[in-house]
């Protein structure tokens, strides 16, 4: 049976190409992902990520980071500043990011997303009391230690992605002030 290209298939999803921006950061994403593999400090983060990426209490957090009663630029930022704070600083990175969230909820120009602040809050600490969470901060303390040249590759190409992250969000431009 002929398909008609005019009418697209119910089970393809149809997404608009990727800017020249987008290519660029999905080529350094996945270089940065190919380096890691390539060491076993590396690879023990990147199971890890996985394995905390599947817990409840990360899926609970992202549907409230999701809550899309909250304009998407917050929503973005909110995501970009949590990876941000969890990549400089694995160890406290979230809970980092809880105080931040703390703070801007205090914030009277912020009254209007006060409550999602604090949801997104809430949910970010009890993903730091994970088991699965702990064992992340564990082996990206051990990736940062490891002085092989493939792991030195890899913070390098972790580096390169945040700043391709920040100029394309402008986070770092703008900083938390974006918010304040």
């Amino acid at each position: 049976m002929p398909v008609d290209e005019n009418f697209p298939l119910e089970d393809q999803e149809q997404q608009p190409p990727m800017s020249p921006e987008q290519q660029e950061l999905a080529q350094a994403m996945q270089y940065m992902q190919e380096t890691m593999l390539r060491c076993a400090t590396g690879q023990k983060v990147m199971a890890a990520s996985d394995a905390m990426m599947q817990t409840g209490k990360m899926y609970e957090l992202m549907q409230v980071m999701e809550d899309l009663n909250v304009p998407e630029q917050i929503r973005m930022l909110m995501g970009q500043y949590m990876g941000q704070m969890m990549n400089q600083d694995p160890e406290n990175g979230l809970l980092g990011f809880a105080d931040y969230l703390q703070n801007i909820s205090n914030d009277p120009q912020q009254a209007p997303l006060k409550d999602y602040y604090l949801r997104i809050r809430t949910a970010a600490l009890a993903l730091s009391s994970e088991n699965e969470y702990k064992d992340y901060i564990i082996a990206c303390r051990a990736f940062d230690q490891d002085k092989t040249p493939d792991a030195e590759t890899a913070r390098k190409a972790g580096v390169e992605l945040q700043m391709k992250i920040q100029k394309m969000s402008g986070i770092g431009q703008q900083g938390e002030g974006a918010l304040n």
